[in-house]
Formats: C-alpha cells, structure tokens, sequence
C-alpha cells in the first residue's frame, strides 16, 4: 500500500471512505494442493499468493463446469501484509475462459494492517490452458485510524 492509500483506507475526506480499486494480474503455481500467486496494482500494491481450503462441484445440471471454492489469501504490501478468506464461483469447462467471481473478506494482518477490515469483490480469467490470470477488484480495505 501507499502513503495515500493509508490516508484514504483510514477514513479520509473521501466520498467512499475505504473504497479500493485495481487489477490483479496471478499465475497457477501448485496444482495439489491449488495455489495462485502474484500481484495486486492500483490502490492495494503488492505480491499475494492464494491458498485454496476446498473446492465443491455445483451439482446443478443446468451449471455442470462451475465449482465453489474457499481459500486463504495473503498481500504483502509495503506496510504490512494484509490478509482475507475468499469465497466464489469457478468455471471449470476446459474450453472456457476460466471465468470465476470472488469475495475475499479482509480477516486482519500485519504491521499497519493489523487491525484491517472490509471486503473486495474480484473477478476476472484464469487460462486453463496457461494458468495465467487477469482480473479486476473493487471495494473497501479499512484501517484504523492511529
């Protein structure tokens, strides 16, 4: 994070205080278990890596190739990391684009965010075919004020 994110996610002036936006470029990097790395650009900057906890099929004829899933996320800012659990919808066909849709709920973390809060809705691609991702994220990253 910046020195202006940390103004604007304390509860600054803004019309939406908190609000975060950006991109999220990943790429897969461990099938078993699954896990995703990379970088989040815009109002939250840094390294993350993804974790997945589970991964149920949908058992809805009408929606055979998505999947839910849960995982852990972690973002290594310049202040501190920050730290969430993602839950969302996952596009499994392999002639698919990968499309999935998250929300990853902000549980705390280190340093300056410590004490965070809030939740960021994600969503984007992962190539099945590459692994590579590309997505995009809207929301709120709270901090306390000092």
């Amino acid at each position: 994070m910046s020195a202006a994110l940390l103004a604007s996610v304390a509860g600054g002036g803004d019309d939406e205080p908190c609000a975060v936006s950006g991109e999220v470029t990943s790429m897969v990097t461990s099938m078993t278990p699954l896990a995703t790395a990379g970088n989040f650009a815009g109002e939250v900057e840094g390294a993350f890596e993804f974790h997945l906890s589970s991964f149920v099929p949908s058992n809805d004829p009408s929606i055979p190739a998505v999947a839910f899933y849960v995982g852990k996320t972690v973002i290594h800012t310049s202040d501190g990391d920050v730290m969430g659990t993602d839950a969302g919808s996952f596009d499994t066909n392999p002639q698919g684009a990968g499309d999935f849709s998250e929300l990853l709920t902000i549980t705390g973390g280190t340093g300056t965010a410590t004490r965070a809060s809030g939740a960021i809705y994600i969503s984007g691609t992962i190539n099945p075919m590459t692994g590579t991702g590309k997505s995009e994220y809207q929301g709120k990253l709270c901090l306390p004020a000092k």
